[in-house]
């Protein structure tokens, strides 16, 4: 799901507008847009602590039955697996920022425009693509460090099977969720 975000983020700067509108509102249109993508910034690091907190709630109850675990250590165990996402983030960055084609869009023609984004989305479809590989592999890597640390956290009460699994399917549930938001994009 991170890696989502910082594609969607990369992309977005690649794109640059030229061309003046018509209409005294443009100054206006980009200090609306600017305030909003701050705000989403910030309610990003929101929803971040809120998935951290629902999947430690979920591994609690997943791994932790009858060995006395409480939510401390589910939520550092699925705190250190987020790992795994920074550095699948700072990897899949530096790669995409060469990859990624810029793109001028022409705000004065509205025609021009639509075409320069319907060309720029079938450019960035194909990351998507690329990006299930590597994320799979992310949630593997998660999932693997994930069950160490259930089973250990659990003193072995927790199998490491059954430890991957539960977050096999917290971060394929992710997954999904990216891939939904993309397509709905």
């Amino acid at each position: 799901m991170f890696v989502a975000a910082v594609v969607t983020a990369l992309a977005y700067s690649k794109i640059q507008f030229v061309g003046r509108p018509s209409g005294a509102l443009f100054p206006t249109f980009w200090a609306i847009l600017i305030f909003v993508m701050v705000i989403a910034v910030v309610f990003m690091y929101g929803i971040l602590v809120v998935i951290w907190f629902i999947e430690s709630v979920i591994v609690k109850f997943a791994c932790g039955k009858g060995s006395g675990w409480d939510l401390k250590p589910a939520a550092s165990i699925t705190g250190y697996t987020f790992l795994v996402d920074i550095i699948l983030v700072l990897v899949t960055a530096v790669a995409f920022w060469f990859l990624i084609p810029p793109v001028t869009i022409n705000i004065a023609d509205l025609k021009s425009a639509q075409q320069a984004v319907t060309i720029f989305r079938a450019q960035l479809d194909w990351f998507w693509l690329c990006c299930l590989p590597v994320s799979l592999l992310g949630i593997a890597w998660k999932s693997y460090l994930g069950s160490l640390g259930a089973y250990f956290g659990t003193g072995g009460k927790c199998s490491r099977k059954w430890g991957f699994m539960v977050f096999f399917c917290i971060g394929f549930i992710g997954l999904l969720i990216s891939f939904i938001a993309y397509a709905l994009w």
